[in-house]
């Protein structure tokens, strides 16, 4: 079997354009094996950086709440944030992360960025007199207002955390309306 034709004898160019194409070839070689040897190099002591996976990227998400129902603007609205039912609503040192604001016609509201994905919940005070905590009567029923997300309701106590749990996905942004109640 015969060998492969080369490639310079593959190339059929007019009896001109060849005799000067091989002319040219002993000056072309050492400049193209200079380029070809320099490419090489730079690929070799560059390497491009790695990237890690999308999935591998840290993404963070928010939890914002429109407060609605306030009965004045006096005083401070305190919105805690939970991420277990330790401590909810009731104990803000043992809030994930809590926010304060003063209400405005009516309304408010309480943003908390950078969340990793999980469950949470928020619980909030209407803090009227700006005493620091929720002042309650002889009973021990709340003078002030108070509120928690998914708007859940107390029955003889404080709202419970599996009634106002919401899921934040990853790198999700959700936005809640709580309303505040007022038992008194």
């Amino acid at each position: 079997m015969p060998a492969p034709p080369k490639l310079a004898l593959a190339v059929r160019l007019p009896g001109m354009a060849a005799r000067n194409l091989l002319a040219l070839l002993p000056v072309l070689a050492p400049v193209l094996a200079i380029a070809l040897a320099a490419a090489t190099a730079h690929a070799e002591t560059a390497p491009p950086t790695p990237r890690p996976p999308v999935a591998a990227r840290p993404r963070t998400g928010a939890i914002s709440a429109e407060i609605a129902s306030l009965r004045n603007d006096r005083g401070t609205i305190f919105c805690s944030l939970y991420n277990s039912e330790d401590g909810f609503p009731m104990d803000g040192g043992k809030a994930f992360r809590r926010a304060e604001t003063k209400p405005r016609g009516g309304r408010a509201s309480c943003t908390f960025p950078d969340l990793p994905a999980g469950t949470y919940a928020i619980g909030l005070l209407h803090d009227e007199n700006d005493n620091g905590k929720m002042d309650t009567n002889f009973v021990g029923l709340p003078k002030e207002g108070y509120g928690a997300s998914n708007d859940a309701k107390s029955t003889f106590g404080p709202p419970k955390f599996k009634d106002a749990k919401v899921e934040l996905p990853r790198g999700g942004v959700l936005s809640l309306k709580i309303n505040v109640r007022y038992l008194l």
